[in-house]
């Protein structure tokens, strides 16, 4: 229906050619602008301990009992946030702006765990170092 395409076709190209973002993308963006302006507010786990390891540049997720909490937006934002790339993390929020949405609209997810496996995959491979952000 949309552009002429047939009703059995798949809507992530379209997503992809009109720029729209779904569902869960625009879950993620909100997550993501969230956290990066209240960053201030978490605690990065170099602040709680001073040993190097190679998570220390994270944020720390908040301890959350119950599960109402834990299935949060504070909660969740924090676990989306550490998944990407360190220096996607460190930059300014109009920077940080810029790089996420044009990355959202090329990459439509139908669910969080979608968004969690092509990050992860990213991470893992090292051919490619992160030139999909800039």
């Amino acid at each position: 229906m949309i552009n002429k395409s047939s009703s059995r076709a798949s809507c992530r190209e379209l997503f992809k050619q009109n720029g729209i973002m779904t569902v869960y993308n625009l879950y993620v963006y909100e997550l993501l602008m969230y956290f990066k302006k209240n960053e201030h507010v978490y605690i990065l786990r170099s602040d709680i301990h001073s040993y190097n390891t190679r998570n220390n540049n994270k944020h720390q997720i908040p301890y959350s009992r119950l599960n109402k909490y834990k299935h949060s937006y504070m909660v969740s934002a924090v676990a989306i946030f550490n998944k990407l790339p360190s220096d996607v993390r460190q930059l300014n929020i109009n920077y940080f702006k810029d790089r996420i949405v044009p990355w959202l609209k090329k990459n439509p997810f139908y669910s969080l765990d979608e968004y969690i496996n092509i990050i992860f995959c990213l991470l893992q491979c090292s051919k490619y170092p992160w030139t999909i952000w800039h």
